[in-house]
């Protein structure tokens, strides 16, 4: 900049001498540039964020479809998702199409600002030229300098599309961080589930409201104790948040108050009604999340064979996503393998028998009472034929600050007794009772 202040020298207009002019020229041509350009582009950064998010949407219909291909089918449902990607996919292509637009004005701009620059500075010394004052080489001196400072001025010119680009992936993260937030903060209310872990094996809820994300009350004020090998049923009517329940036991829900007492060993298992399988051998979905590496073959052979899927025993080193072979039954049956090979102190049960026959609920039902009988347990289901499988029952009642627990104790051993006995009377007895 110094050299073209000092080649350039002073210009006189009607009178009027400007130093510098050269420096000047530059700065307001390196200006007027950049307002042309951010006036072309201003636009540029919502379509690339439109853009990227169009193609996520139409990423994820694709993959929400691949994974429901079945469920489609069986229903004939393969127009109806056809029409859906076929609009979703021409808002990708019409988000594509203006995005494409914007960007060839950007590189008009800036290709047409490119073939200028040369030619802008000569034209600035040409009178001074015209009247002998400066000779030819110093008019090439001050375009070079001129194309030197330009290019420094126009650095926003030239990054104008990539700072768009910053901005866009910038504001979708920051958006996502005020949403996360906002979740973790609802309202004004940061008062949250008091999760610990206690001094004996009993788990204990004192007091445990559990909201939703926007501060109603779902849970108000449910308080019990659990000790080992005890059977807990979680029974009520949908929507009285059984499931969010358990899940705040489990610690995925934090919105609440009170405090849970988890058993001191800590070891908590929960079983949803759709279990996940990570891909890889059939081992390591067993394992799961432990290493396979750390568990004996015949500790999970074993395991197999006690839920009814011996014929997977051979394939325990096959590697396969076997959330796609085994279907909805063989699956909650691995899950509760799984519970045999890990022995935690605390289960939880989301639904996890839905997919079985009676036959198999009962055989995985059972080993509660022999393999797994240190393990307290609660469950959630609405099968009645898993009541005779606890042996306390806690129902939820609708209120209208919150559903409200109410627990019903029934001792199994007794109960059997007396209905066996009751059974082996003659009819006569039975019909005079």
């Amino acid at each position: 900049m110094g050299i073209l202040w000092t080649v350039g020298g002073s210009l006189t207009v009607f009178g009027i001498t400007i130093p510098g002019f050269m420096v000047i020229g530059a700065i307001v041509y390196s200006v007027v540039v950049s307002g042309v350009m951010f006036a072309v582009a201003n636009k540029y950064s919502a379509q690339v964020r439109e853009r990227s998010e169009a193609e996520a949407q139409l990423r994820y219909q694709l993959t929400r479809l691949r994974e429901n291909a079945e469920s489609v089918a069986l229903v004939r449902g393969e127009a109806g998702e056809q029409r859906n990607l076929l609009a979703r996919l021409a808002t990708v292509v019409e988000r594509w199409r203006a995005f494409a637009f914007r960007w060839s004005y950007m590189t008009v701009v800036i290709s047409a600002s490119g073939l200028a620059a040369p030619i802008v500075p000569v034209l600035l010394m040409a009178p001074k030229y015209m009247t002998g004052e400066v000779t030819l080489g110093t008019v090439m001196q001050a375009a070079t300098a001129f194309g030197t400072v330009n290019g420094a001025l126009g650095w926003f010119t030239g990054n104008f599309a990539r700072l768009s680009e910053w901005y866009a992936a910038a504001s979708r993260v920051s958006e996502l961080g005020f949403y996360i937030r906002a979740a973790s903060l609802p309202d004004a209310d940061t008062t949250q589930i008091d999760v610990s872990t206690g001094e004996d094996e009993d788990l204990t809820l004192e007091k445990v409201a559990v909201r939703l994300h926007n501060g109603k009350t779902l849970i108000a004020d449910a308080g019990f104790k659990i000790a080992p090998g005890e059977r807990v049923m979680v029974a009520g009517e949908s929507g009285t948040g059984k499931s969010t329940l358990v899940r705040a036991i489990a610690g995925l829900w934090p919105w609440g108050s009170g405090r849970i007492v988890l058993p001191k060993s800590g070891t908590l298992a929960f079983v949803p009604q759709r279990p996940y399988m990570p891909i890889g051998s059939l081992k390591a979905a067993l394992t799961y999340p432990r290493p396979s590496d750390e568990i004996a073959d015949d500790v999970v052979a074993r395991a197999l064979e006690l839920c009814g899927l011996s014929a997977y025993v051979a394939k325990l080193e096959d590697v396969a996503s076997w959330d796609r072979i085994l279907s909805g039954g063989e699956q909650q049956r691995l899950a509760f393998a799984r519970l045999l090979i890990h022995k935690p102190s605390l289960i939880i049960l989301d639904e996890a028998t839905s997919a079985l026959d009676e036959t198999n609920q009962a055989r995985l039902m059972d080993l509660f009472g022999t393999e797994l009988s240190q393990a307290a347990l609660i469950s959630v289901a609405h099968r009645p034929s898993l009541n005779k499988y606890h042996n306390r029952h806690i129902k939820l009642h609708k209120a209208e600050t919150g559903a409200r627990a109410f627990e019903r104790i029934r001792q199994l051993s007794a109960f059997s007794r007396m209905r066996d006995a009751i059974a082996r009377r003659p009819k006569k007895q039975k019909e005079d009772a």
